[in-house]
């Protein structure tokens, strides 16, 4: 018998992207679970949404640290706990989200929930130093977590399942995506016919 209730939380899986300006300019990411809790706070999008929100921490290093390994463990954790969840989000940090989902669609296909990637672009080494955030923030017109991960948990909510990539507006099918113009509003480039929705 399926469990209706863990059905209605999505799972938030981090494995970076998580870097975002605060109001008051402080900037914030999540390393460790003592860091969610302000991450969270900071915002206060999340509080319009109904839906339960679990997040899992399964790397804590660099962006550029994230293996082909963490790839896998993703894939199994996600296939475990299919059932336990009404989908999934894995943020990442941008240069890691197409290769990250197009093995993803290897590993896990034609899932019948949804996977959602996203980021922000903002890179965690602004977490030790800051300096840069304003410049990137302007070439990318606010290129924090928030919108992306809010898109991102509506697409879950709404039950559009399979494998996809949120940024900004855009649902994107990963397959031939490749990171592009870093600094973009969207990051990426794709095939003519790959963005599937907004």
């Amino acid at each position: 018998m399926e469990n209706h209730t863990a059905r209605k939380t999505i799972c938030i899986i981090i494995t970076g992207g998580t870097v975002l300006e605060t109001a008051s300019s402080r900037v914030l990411g999540v390393k460790s679970r003592a860091d969610i809790a302000a991450w969270v706070r900071a915002m206060p999008e999340l509080t319009l949404i109904k839906t339960h929100l679990e997040i899992q921490i399964f790397h804590n290093g660099s962006d550029a640290d994230l293996k082909p390994s963490m790839w896998l463990k993703t894939a199994q954790f996600i296939d475990e706990h299919k059932s336990d969840y009404a989908g999934f989000v894995i943020l990442s940090g941008i240069c890691n989200i197409p290769y990250y989902a197009q093995a993803m669609m290897l590993m896990l296909e034609n899932p019948t929930f949804p996977i959602v990637f996203t980021g922000s672009q903002l890179p965690d080494y602004l977490l030790h130093n800051s300096a840069g955030v304003k410049d990137i923030s302007l070439v990318s017109q606010d290129a924090g977590i928030r919108a992306n991960l809010v898109n991102a948990i509506h697409v879950v909510e709404k039950g559009i399942n399979g494998i996809y990539v949120v940024f900004g507006e855009k649902l994107i099918f990963p397959l031939a995506l490749q990171l592009k113009y870093p600094l973009a509003v969207i990051p990426f480039s794709y095939e003519i016919g790959g963005v599937v929705g907004k």
